[in-house]
């Protein structure tokens, strides 16, 4: 089936590099465990185990997922349960009601201030400026 939804997606216009993105976070899950994967074995249960077991494994080189890379899983399943759900594949998408991993706290924050020149150490003490001149 997972081959089947990278087809749809590269025929949909998907970059390969997205379409090859996609398919190394699906085979992640498919074969995590060992377990044959179904599609009626596809659910919210199934994939919070997974993603139980994606946050706590320790890589090669020493360190565990990252946040971000553990919700680019997440969302990558979602969406592979929206096209099961409008293929018909299941009667429902069954991560609708799956709360998304966290991810870290004011990431977009530190991403604006860093684009603009100033380094994150140093936002406070910008913003504790800029209020005295006001």
């Amino acid at each position: 089936m997972v081959d089947r939804y990278l087809l749809s997606g590269h025929a949909g216009g998907l970059a390969p590099a997205t379409t090859r993105w996609y398919d190394l976070l699906l085979r992640a899950y498919v074969n995590w465990d060992g377990a044959p994967r179904t599609v009626a074995a596809f659910d919210a249960s199934s994939v919070v185990a997974f993603l139980a077991w994606l946050r706590d494994r320790v890589g090669p080189r020493g360190r565990r997922v990252s946040a971000e890379t553990l919700h680019a899983h997440y969302r990558v399943l979602r969406a592979f349960a929206s096209w099961l759900a409008r293929e018909g594949h299941t009667k429902r998408n069954v991560l609708a009601d799956l709360r998304p991993p966290r991810r870290q706290r004011n990431s977009s924050r530190r991403s604006r201030t860093t684009m603009s020149g100033a380094s994150s150490a140093s936002a406070p003490a910008a913003r504790s400026m800029a209020s005295a001149i006001a």
